[in-house]
C-alpha cells in the first residue's frame, strides 16, 4: 500500500482523478474521502492546495489508484463543525439573491464566482464570500476591472478551456435572447458540479415583464422566458426557481422533466399566470434548503 502526503497540485473533477506530488491519483466510486473530522465529504468538494494523506495502490501505468484520502487540516480549509454552523446560520437568513448565491457557495465549497451585470459591486458582487470572484459590466456604478458586455467577455475567454467557475451569476441585460446567450456561454464555462443563478425569474405582475426598461418601478424584464424557455427544452439540465427576491432561478447540471403546455411558441403572461408554479419550477427557501441536503445525503451515499 503506498501512501503519499502533501498538498493537491491538480483536479481533475470528471475524470475523478487529481495530483499529488506529481503523481496522478485515481479514485472510484467507493473511495473513502474524509475531512479532518472524520466525515464523509464528496470528491466534488476537493480543491488544489488542500493537504491531503493518500493510501492506495500503485499501478503499472504510474497511477495509484486510491483506497482511501484524508483531508488534513489547512489554512484553507474549514472543518466540517465550522462550515455547518455558517450553512445554519445562512439558513435562517435566506431573504436575497445574495443570500442564496453566498448559501450555495458555503454549501458547496466552491472558490471562483463570475457575474455578468455588475452595476453597483456594492449591491451584491462585494459581498459574495468567494475567494476568486470576477465581475463583468458595461457600463459599471463603481470599480470594476472588466467593462465589457457578457458577449465580448465570453469571446474573450473562450479560447481557454481552462476558464472555468464554480458559481456564475446572470443579472445582465433582461431580455429573454440574451439572457439565453449569456446562460448558454456560462453552462460552456461551468466548472463540473457547478451552478448557474439568474435573478428576476418570477415577475409578480404583468407591468414588470415589458422589454422596455424605461418604465418607471421596478422591471424585470423577460428573463422569465429565457428560463421557461429552458424548462421547456433541455433535458440535461436541472432547474427551479427559489421565491425570493423576484424569483432566484438555480441552474445545475442533471435531468428534468420538461414542461410541455399547448402553446404555438408564444410565452405570454397568461401562461405564466396559469402555470407559474410548473413551468418555472417555484420551490420555497425551506424546499431549497431540503434539497441541498438531500444532495448531501446523496453525495455522501456514492463514496
Amino acid at each position: 500500500m503506498e501512501i503519499l502526503k502533501s498538498r493537491i497540485q491538480a483536479i481533475d473533477s470528471e475524470g475523478k482523478s487529481l495530483s499529488v506530488l506529481g503523481v496522478k491519483v485515481v479514485t472510484a466510486a467507493d473511495t473513502l474521502i474524509e475531512d479532518p473530522e472524520g466525515s464523509a465529504i464528496p470528491f466534488s468538494r476537493l480543491h488544489s492546495g488542500w493537504k491531503v494523506k493518500v493510501k492506495g495502490t500503485l499501478g503499472e501505468d504510474g497511477a495509484l489508484q486510491a483506497a482511501e484520502i484524508k483531508v488534513r487540516t489547512t489554512a484553507e480549509y474549514r472543518s466540517g463543525r465550522e462550515l455547518n454552523s455558517a450553512i445554519r446560520s445562512l439558513e435562517r437568513r435566506i431573504e436575497t439573491r445574495t443570500d442564496v448565491l453566498n448559501y450555495l457557495a458555503s454549501w458547496h465549497s466552491y472558490r471562483s464566482y463570475l457575474e455578468i451585470g455588475v452595476a453597483d459591486p456594492r449591491r451584491n458582487f462585494d459581498r459574495i464570500q468567494v475567494p476568486l470572484k470576477v465581475g463583468v459590466d458595461p457600463s459599471p456604478r463603481g470599480q470594476l476591472r472588466l467593462r465589457t458586455s457578457s458577449d465580448d467577455f465570453f469571446k474573450l475567454i473562450d479560447s481557454d478551456a481552462t476558464s472555468r467557475f464554480d458559481l456564475i451569476f446572470i443579472d445582465g441585460l433582461h431580455l429573454e435572447q440574451q439572457v439565453l446567450r449569456d446562460v448558454h456561454n456560462s453552462l460552456a464555462h461551468l466548472a463540473f458540479n457547478g451552478t448557474l443563478v439568474l435573478h428576476d425569474c418570477n415577475p409578480p405582475d404583468e407591468k414588470y415583464q415589458v422589454e422596455d426598461p424605461g418604465g418607471p418601478g421596478a422591471w424585470t424584464g423577460t428573463v422569465w422566458k429565457a428560463f421557461a424557455r429552458l424548462r421547456m427544452t433541455r433535458h440535461d439540465l436541472c432547474m427551479y426557481v427559489v421565491d425570493v427576491d423576484w424569483g432566484v432561478g438555480v441552474i445545475t447540471r442533471g435531468h428534468q422533466e420538461l414542461f410541455t403546455p399547448m402553446i404555438n411558441g408564444e410565452l405570454t403572461y397568461d401562461l405564466l399566470e396559469q402555470h407559474r408554479k410548473r413551468l418555472l419550477n417555484v420551490i420555497s427557501v425551506d424546499e431549497f434548503v431540503a434539497a441541498r441536503a438531500q444532495w448531501r445525503a446523496d453525495s455522501s451515499g456514492e463514496r
